[in-house]
This record gives structure tokens, C-alpha cells and sequence, in this order.
């Protein structure tokens, strides 16, 4: 027990000490703040035009349509809004974090972290104080999973103060919700970035991994198991909704048994599957 607690702590410790941690952190809160803009100035300008033209149609397009474009398309915040826009708080935090833009920086930290071990030699000192191989990547994932913790907090923070400095009148809905909600996405990021972790530890390319990352969080992925259910055509079975970005895009706020327990499922299965994928690439390779 020993050394696998020396591990976490030296992991945690060169989480602390890291310089990428803090830029993609950082990285994190401007895109918090220039996306809430970018919804807010799309937003004013939809309601100016309808305002200054008494004749146009208004199309909206239909929950399946939302819904199908959402899961297996690929987009990023689909949410206008303007000052005087009736919306909750858990809404708005739900369209941020199921937009793909967040889990993108959570891979590329997780594609980051390993490969730079690997460069910097770390890893073969890691190697050292194990005494199983798993015991390394181990460590690997309670680093990721505080880092993806601290990540979406300040996801929430920041647009927690946007909000209350923006909206005229203000609401958060159900803060049980959003906790709910919150602690179920740090799961599906968590198990995102040890999917990363897992290419990163098989191919050992920075760019490879970050190129993989930045494709399957802006829903590549989804839009290529969309076109395998089409040609399937399975009445009971959907490969598509057993996939990890699915659920973090079309999870929704409020508490729903069948799809929450089924995300759960999906994030369990994965979290061991690249694990196990992990550990065994980690055994094989010689760390001397």
C-alpha cells in the first residue's frame, strides 16, 4: 500500500507543480467567458433583426431535430441568449458542458501529462517506487479525475458569477440538480481523459493523441456510430447510445433512471476497459 501511496502522492505533486495543468486551466476559464459571449452576442443580434423585420419567419427546428444534431453531429454551444432570456442557471450549465469545448481540454491535458512523463524521464522514476505496473497507472487516474474535478468547477464558477452579473433576473433552478449533474459529467470527462490516457500510452505521439482528442470531443466519433446504427437498423440496441461522448452531450439535467443509470454503465465499462488497455501496454514497455 506503501508505494502506491508514494505514487499518488509524487503524481499530485507534479499536478501542483505543473505549468500545463495552469495554462490549460486557464485556457479553460477564457473559453468559459468568451463562449457565454459569443451566445450573449448572437443572442442580442437574433432579437434586434426579428425586432427590425416584422416579416420574417421564425423556423425552430423540432426536439428530434435538436436532438439528432446534439448526439451524433458535431457542434459546440447551441444555446442564444439575451439579457432579459428566461433561463436557469442548470440549463445553461448543461448546453457548456455537454458543448464538447471542456472535454476537449480535459483530453489534451490527459494527452499532455503522459507523453511529457515519458519525455522528461518521470516515468522511469515512477517506475522505481511501483511495485506492480499497475500501480502507475493508478496514480495516472486519481491525478486525472482532481484535474477534472478542479476543471469543471471552475466551468461552474465562472459562469456561476457571469450569470449573476448578466441576467437580469436571474435563476438557478434546482442546485441539487446541478450538483447531480455536475458530479455525473466529472465521471464521463474522467473516463474521456483515460481514454486519452490510453492512446497516449499505446502510441507515445503528443500530436496524435491531441489530434484524437480535439476530433472525438466535437462528436467525430458520434457521427460515424450514428451511420452504423442507420445501416444496422436494430430495434432494441443502439450502438450509438452506448457510447461515452453521447452521454456527455445528451445527459440530461434532470434525474432520469434508465439514461443516468445507463451512462453510469457505459463510463464503468470504459473506465475498465482502457484501463486494463493501460496497464498492459505499461507492462509490456521497459521503463529503464
Amino acid at each position: 500500500m506503501s508505494s502506491i501511496t508514494n505514487l499518488i502522492k509524487m503524481e499530485m505533486v507534479r499536478l501542483v507543480r505543473s505549468k500545463t495543468a495552469y495554462v490549460t486551466l486557464m485556457f479553460v476559464a477564457l473559453f468559459a467567458v468568451l463562449l457565454f459571449a459569443m451566445s450573449a452576442t448572437f443572442g442580442e443580434q437574433s432579437q434586434n433583426d426579428t425586432l427590425e423585420n416584422d416579416n420574417v419567419v421564425m423556423t425552430e427546428m423540432s426536439d428530434e431535430e435538436m436532438t439528432e444534431i446534439k448526439s451524433s453531429g458535431i457542434g459546440f454551444v447551441a444555446m442564444d441568449f439575451t439579457r432579459r432570456s428566461a433561463v436557469t442557471f442548470e440549463a445553461l450549465l448543461q448546453n457548456f458542458l455537454s458543448s464538447g469545448v471542456f472535454l476537449m481540454f480535459c483530453g489534451i491535458f490527459a494527452a499532455n501529462t503522459v507523453c511529457n512523463k515519458y519525455k522528461s524521464g518521470f516515468q522511469k522514476n515512477l517506475g522505481i517506487y511501483a511495485r506492480q505496473k499497475w500501480q502507475m497507472v493508478a496514480a495516472e487516474n486519481v491525478s486525472l479525475l482532481v484535474f477534472t474535478a478542479v476543471e469543471i468547477w471552475l466551468v461552474v464558477l465562472i459562469l456561476l458569477l457571469i450569470s449573476l452579473c448578466y441576467f437580469d433576473q436571474f435563476r438557478l433552478g434546482s442546485a441539487a440538480a446541478i450538483l447531480r449533474y455536475t458530479g455525473m459529467q466529472i465521471l464521463l470527462y474522467d473516463v474521456f481523459s483515460v481514454l486519452i490516457l490510453c492512446l497516449a500510452e499505446l502510441i507515445r505521439g503528443k500530436v496524435a493523441a491531441i489530434t484524437m482528442t480535439c476530433l472525438l470531443s466535437m462528436g467525430i466519433g458520434n457521427a460515424f456510430l450514428s451511420k452504423i446504427d442507420d445501416l444496422l437498423k436494430l430495434k432494441h440496441f443502439s450502438v450509438l447510445e452506448h457510447c461515452l461522448i453521447y452521454h456527455v452531450k445528451m445527459l440530461p439535467v434532470t434525474y432520469h433512471a434508465k439514461q443516468w443509470g445507463t451512462a453510469a454503465a457505459v463510463a464503468i465499462f470504459f473506465f475498465l476497459l482502457y484501463n486494463g488497455i493501460s496497464i498492459a501496454a505499461v507492462s509490456q514497455r521497459d521503463m529503464a
